[in-house]
């Protein structure tokens, strides 16, 4: 949806599928180096130099904010989706959906725990469609997958766990390095990264914007 968006204001957008994720074939690391290394790879293979505008959602915005730490030279201006300095950022927000605060943390974390007990692509769905349920005001956007019996026999689909990584980052301390403008999106209900942590991006980068949607 923000590809085809950026498409239809006639941006030309260049991503890429993180290793181990969609069609990418490539072995992942889970890394943030590694994340730098293929946002190189990708501007360099489209034959791209200089400065770009960099924008990241969730935690593709906590990458794309590591990156504009670490490859100052390469943004020329910064949007951040939804996104925090790092694993305090989203576990410690009010509202966060993580935080032992929220009226739906101990169900989320039973279904957590029956994953790791029996890690099948049944138990994995089940969270999914639970943090999907709790992630939208709007209960007309979700679209939850069905789970059948032999869910709970197949294999998980094997998608990298970047949030047990992301819980281990903390950006917060360097977010003053950031000299590229940013513009900081957020949802006032979100509950995956809540405005708190926004709040936090907003004091500490210089030259920072934040836009709060509140329908």
């Amino acid at each position: 949806m923000l590809i085809a968006g950026l498409t239809e204001l006639g941006r030309q957008t260049i991503t890429f599928d993180p290793p181990a994720s969609g069609q990418s074939t490539r072995p992942a690391q889970l890394g943030m180096a590694e994340m730098h290394q293929c946002a190189g790879e990708a501007l360099d293979v489209c034959g791209v130099s200089g400065l770009v505008d960099v924008l990241g959602h969730s935690m593709g915005g906590l990458a794309v904010l590591a990156y504009a730490i670490g490859q100052p030279a390469r943004v020329k201006r910064l949007v951040l989706v939804g996104t925090g300095a790092g694993g305090p950022a989203y576990m410690n927000a009010p509202g966060a959906l993580w935080n032992r605060s929220h009226p739906a943390f101990w169900r989320m974390a039973l279904l957590g725990i029956l994953q790791i007990v029996w890690p099948r692509r049944g138990p994995e769905q089940l969270l999914m469609n639970f943090i999907e349920r709790h992630s939208f005001v709007d209960q007309q956007h979700i679209m939850p997958q069905s789970v059948g019996l032999r869910d709970w026999l197949r294999p998980k689909r094997g998608r990298p766990d970047w949030r047990r990584i992301a819980r281990k980052l903390n950006y917060a301390p360097r977010l003053t390095e950031i000299d590229a403008p940013a513009l900081i999106l957020v949802g006032r209900h979100d509950p995956q990264y809540p405005p708190a942590a926004s709040e936090e991006l907003a004091a500490g980068i210089p030259h920072a914007r934040v836009i709060e949607l509140r329908r």
